[in-house]
């Protein structure tokens, strides 16, 4: 699986990056939205967008809503956020996000985020 990780904290960065590669995930890092416009528009085959929220030159919840109408529809997005509460959760979900995580992400929970939405996606293709 191809993952796009958008996160300008490049501490955060690296320890995401960890976790995905740890369990097998290819993962693509961008600084900002802009640059994951970049890579959405010029590089292909990725399965999932994990996209930080409050990002410099475009946002997460900008990028969302410019992934769900514009490049890949189908593309699950999960955009997290250091703010969680209501306000946020709710752009996120406006913005079209298959999924939302608080950080500090735990491990555990950003595997269990990833499977869930895969096998939501196998359900919905054998319909």
């Amino acid at each position: 699986m191809k993952i796009l990780l958008a996160e300008d904290d490049v501490f955060t960065l690296t320890i995401l990056q960890g976790y995905l590669e740890e369990n097998g995930y290819d993962v693509v890092t961008v600084t900002n939205g802009g640059e994951a416009l970049n890579k959405l528009e010029n590089e292909t085959g990725f399965d999932l967008i994990l996209s930080d929220i409050f990002m410099p030159v475009v946002s997460g919840i900008m990028m969302g809503n410019l992934v769900r109408q514009f490049y890949f529809s189908t593309t699950p997005v999960i955009l997290f956020s250091g703010t969680d509460n209501a306000a946020v959760r709710r752009a996120a979900n406006l913005a079209g996000a298959d999924g939302f995580l608080p950080k500090p992400i735990s491990k555990d929970r950003l595997l269990k985020t990833i499977s869930d939405i895969q096998n939501k996606g196998r359900r919905q293709a054998s319909s």
